[in-house]
Order: C-alpha cells, then structure tokens, then sequence
C-alpha cells in the first residue's frame, strides 16, 4: 500500500499533434532549461481526484487517491477505496516518511535513505513520477535535438541514473526511466494525456511499472489545481502501532 501511495477545476486538455507535425519537429532545438520550468513541481499543487489501478499478474484492483505538495518537496498522499475509506494517508519531504495504515492500526515510520532502500527511490525523484524533468546542474544551459518529434535526455542525479525521452510537440516528458547504475531502469514511466494547469504541464494519464515484475500501476488524474492552503502536517494515528521502515 506504501509503494501505491508513492507511486503519485479549469484544467483542459492539449491539442494532439498529428504525423505531419511531428515531422515538423525534426531538427528543431529545444532549450532543457525550460522544459523543467513547466514542471508540476514548480509551484505548490493538489490532485484532488486521481483514479489509481493496481494490476499484479491477473489481478486488477482500484483505488481513489490525492495528493498535495508544497515546496521545496513535501507530499501529504492519501490512498481510499472506491467506497471512500481512507486505506493509507503518507507524509514526505527530503528527510523523513509517515504513513498511517489505517486498515491494520499501523503507523510506519522511516528516513529518505529508508525509502530507497526499500523501494528504489529517494523523495526527490517523486516529481519524476508525476512526469517532471529533473536535471543536473550541468544540463541547465544546454539545448537538445528533436528528431521525428522527440529528443532524448539522460542525467546522473545523486544515486540515479535517469532517462527521458521528450515530447517536442508540449517540450514535456513522455517517457522516463529511473534506475541505479547497477540496477537498469528499475522503474518505467509513460506519461500522456498533458494538460495545462497556470504555468505548468503535467500528464493526466501515468503508467508505472517495475522492470523485473508484472507491477503496473495506472493513474488517471481527473482534477489539478494550485495548493493555497497551510502547510502539510502529519497527524499520527491513536494508539497505532510503531513500525520501522525497512
């Protein structure tokens, strides 16, 4: 249920480009500075709706979740059934993880370096799944080449190698893999459906899954919307159980 709760009103949807487009896009110089300029988590925000589908093998499962950021890189999730009851509500930011399992009277609790032992990613590679570019420093300045309406980027960031394949139509990510060196592309990424939100662009329809498994998990994001609200705050569950990530 963790891994489901990390895994992520005036919004419409981008104009698709058709073929002749694409062919357009060829030779065409983008700066990738400015693709991480839309990112999502450029500014704070609130999924209100996303409808999240599980799927392991042959079975298939459905959950409701929302999600919540503010910056520099904290996240509120919350993970219900289809009848509304809140499952999981986890609490991240760049050094610690909360989550309240409120099926089993749960509460875990763990580091960063927890997390991605455990799961293969650290809290500031969560924007990635969400479609965002993530770059190092040394690619801030630097311009890429579409070829056939794409362009791909590859960067080290901290224990990660990344991988992006851009859509030069929207300059945003289409798809993306997340891996160690050692680990190729652990985690698999396709992003579609982009919409407008202020400044920002982001996927309505995200498609995870684990290379070395049969782990799919679906999101379909039905309402975004800028996050005014108070800072995220993490209430324990009474009278949980304490529970150390590892």
């Amino acid at each position: 249920m963790l891994w489901i709760g990390i895994s992520f009103a005036g919004c419409s949807a981008l104009r698709t480009r058709g073929s002749k487009d694409l062919a357009s896009e060829s030779g065409k110089r983008i700066n990738i500075e400015g693709i991480a300029e839309k990112n999502l988590s450029a500014a704070d925000f609130a999924l209100t709706k996303i409808e999240i589908t599980i799927e392991d093998g042959e079975r298939k499962e459905k959950y409701l979740g929302n999600i919540k950021y503010k910056k520099p890189g904290t996240f509120l999730i919350s993970v219900r059934s289809n009848t509304g009851i809140e499952g999981m509500r986890i609490y991240i930011n760049k050094d610690t993880v909360l989550a309240n399992d409120r099926i089993r009277k749960k509460m875990y609790y763990g580091s960063s370096k927890q997390l991605y032992e455990k799961y293969g990613i650290s809290p500031d590679y969560l924007p990635v799944l969400l479609g965002d570019l993530l770059i190092g420093k040394e690619l801030l300045s630097k311009e890429a080449t579409c070829n056939n309406g794409i362009t791909q980027i590859n960067t080290q960031t901290g224990q990660n190698m990344i991988s992006y394949i851009i859509d030069c139509s929207y300059n945003k990510v289409k798809r993306a893999g997340l891996g160690s060196d050692s680990d190729k592309y652990r985690i698999n990424m396709e992003f579609r459906n982009f919409r407008e939100m202020n400044n920002s662009i982001y996927p309505a329809i995200i498609e995870i899954n684990e290379s070395y498994s049969q782990n799919k998990i679906t999101l379909e994001i039905k309402n975004a919307i800028p996050y005014e609200g108070p800072e995220l705050e993490f209430i324990p569950g009474r009278n949980y159980e304490l529970m150390l990530l590892k």
